[in-house]
């Protein structure tokens, strides 16, 4: 395994009980809010659809919550599916 540093780290928290799964995604990459994306044209053909946001488009519609924030320099995406 070959590990490469580039000055950024990215990590994952999972917190699951007997109601929910929550996952967060925290980074220390550029600023990026994924919530505020438009949705793509899904009825669009593949060949006249803009690449990219298709993931994001899927996890609003498969999770319950989707919350978004940037604090000290960090993203931290959490998405939340009750059970």
């Amino acid at each position: 395994m070959t590990e490469i540093d580039i000055g950024h780290f990215i990590k994952l928290v999972i917190d699951k009980n007997l109601d929910k799964l929550s996952i967060s995604f925290i980074d220390s990459g550029k600023e990026f809010d994924p919530t505020k994306l438009a949705d793509p044209n899904i009825l669009a053909s593949v060949d006249n659809r803009k690449v990219g946001g298709l993931g994001v488009y899927i996890t609003k519609q498969k999770m319950d919550v989707m919350e978004y924030k940037y604090e000290n320099g960090k993203n931290c995406l959490t998405i939340t599916k009750y059970l």
